[in-house]
């Protein structure tokens, strides 16, 4: 699903990879589709779920550095984030209420940055927490179980970017 979801953006648009376990692992690829995206699709097919999670870290570090990008070109191009996850977090530093407070969009700031959510695995707990993620940016919650699903999902969250 994601790798179909990085056949489907335009070859400007900037994509920054950043998987997550029991820590971030901030030097993914990142860059323009037309550059990257190879390399991105092969990175994205040998990753493996496996391990604790850190998602509300992940969440707040994705924020910072498509924050950073909006300070540095502005609003004239969409910024957004897709979170694929079981919604469980073991690991992270910071808690779920800030990662509410750093997402929910400020008055002046209404737009934010867009975050869609897909809970994947058993969902249990997992499934709220997702969705509410997704609420609190201005996205979408969506789940998928087969890989079926997955690609699906991720056409349809494309089209949002």
């Amino acid at each position: 699903g994601a790798q179909e979801f990085i056949n489907r953006m335009d070859g400007r648009d900037y994509l920054i990879w950043l998987p997550f376990d029991t820590k971030i692992y901030i030097d993914g690829v990142r860059g323009y589709k037309s550059k990257v995206g190879e390399d991105l699709i092969g990175q994205i097919g040998g990753t493996v779920a496996d391990g604790g999670t850190s998602l509300y870290d992940a969440v707040v570090v994705g924020m910072d550095l498509l924050n950073n990008m909006r300070a540095k070109f502005g609003d004239n191009v969409r910024y957004g984030m897709v979170v694929q996850s079981d919604g469980k977090d073991e690991n992270s530093s910071r808690s779920f209420k800030q990662v509410e407070d750093r997402l929910r969009p400020k008055e002046d700031d209404p737009m934010g940055v867009q975050i869609h959510t897909i809970a994947i695995g058993n969902y249990g707990h997992g499934k709220e927490v997702l969705r509410k993620i997704a609420n609190w940016a201005n996205g979408k919650y969506w789940e998928g179980m087969t890989q079926k699903d997955m690609i699906k999902v991720y056409r349809d969250i494309a089209s949002y970017y």
